[in-house]
């Protein structure tokens, strides 16, 4: 190789990783952003609910009876975690749990009808807060980000897979 080609794919290589740093950045501010709006949204709803509590939730009412394992599982959480936010969410009442009538050892998991409305209230919410600030973009930069994010998540997924995580 001919040390201009060698140069020419060292600063490639070395803008690509300039570029992968950038979109790191990007995506820790997001979250973080994120995070912040989600706080202040779900603080307005009664009861006032945590991000973590909103994940529960959905987590819940995307497969409406799993026991604790598949809720840690489904929001990322180790299993001791999971089981202070379902207590908390049972003592307010949005979240129900009863024996496995196949499998009486285990314990089944279940939104109440209040956890639905309280997951419905906070999405609303969640949703609100999110065009508001997502308004400058207009309908067509919208639509693009939500491409360009359903790629980068797919992308994501698939390293995650690839790796055996």
């Amino acid at each position: 190789m001919r040390q201009a080609e060698h140069l020419a794919d060292l600063t490639v290589a070395e803008n690509d990783a300039r570029v992968t740093m950038s979109i790191d950045s990007v995506i820790r501010a997001a979250f973080i952003h994120l995070d912040a709006l989600d706080r202040r949204a779900l603080s307005s709803i009664m009861p006032p609910t945590t991000p973590a509590q909103y994940h529960v939730l959905a987590a819940l009412a995307m497969q409406p009876t799993q026991n604790l394992g598949g809720v840690a599982a489904r929001t990322l959480r180790d299993k001791s975690n999971a089981s202070g936010l379902v207590a908390r969410l049972m003592e307010q009442g949005l979240v129900d749990r009863a024996r496995d009538p196949v499998d009486g050892r285990r314990v089944m998991l279940s939104l109440t009808p209040a956890g639905r409305d309280v997951l419905t209230r906070a999405t609303q919410a969640r949703m609100t807060a999110l065009l508001r600030a997502l308004t400058p973009l207009e309908s067509t930069g919208l639509t693009t980000m939500a491409e360009r994010l359903g790629q980068l998540a797919d992308l994501l997924q698939d390293a995650v897979t690839e790796n055996g995580e």
